[in-house]
């Protein structure tokens, strides 16, 4: 795995991807979970982070209601402490991308249709977002 550092870099010496105005690319990415960035899309990110695309993540909600997949770490204090412990992985997954990241602050399992949304595709500006369609699978 490429170290933060050296991620970081590539980036810089790489030139940036432009539209026809010759405004940099932005990709948004709405996902419903911290971990949701790095299950389902991390290498596709990765690729237009090195073209030079500026990547934003929204997520949407701090993953609160999760399950702890790992028995080594499945225990009683992780638990209790989910939600912090997916704010980090968050914040360690965003440097290693080499994305900003951005926290909607919806209560897992309660996503609304809201404002919110709407207000960081606004902020964000983005060329192109990149989300999951509803369904049962969608988290």
């Amino acid at each position: 795995m490429v170290g933060m550092s050296d991620a970081l870099r590539h980036r810089a010496t790489q030139p940036r991807r432009v539209d026809a105005e010759s405004e940099p690319l932005r990709l948004l990415h709405v996902h419903a979970h911290p971990d949701d960035e790095s299950s389902k899309g991390a290498a596709t990110t990765a690729k237009y982070v090195a073209e030079g695309v500026k990547v934003v993540v929204a997520t949407c909600t701090g993953g609160e209601r999760g399950s702890i997949l790992n028995p080594k770490l499945d225990s009683p204090e992780n638990a209790a402490a989910i939600a912090t412990l997916r704010a980090a992985e968050m914040q360690r997954a965003a440097a290693i991308l080499g994305i900003d990241q951005v926290w909607l602050g919806f209560e897992d399992s309660g996503l609304p249709e809201g404002i919110r949304c709407r207000t960081c595709h606004r902020a964000a500006s983005p060329s192109k977002t990149w989300t999951r369609p509803p369904g049962p699978w969608s988290g």
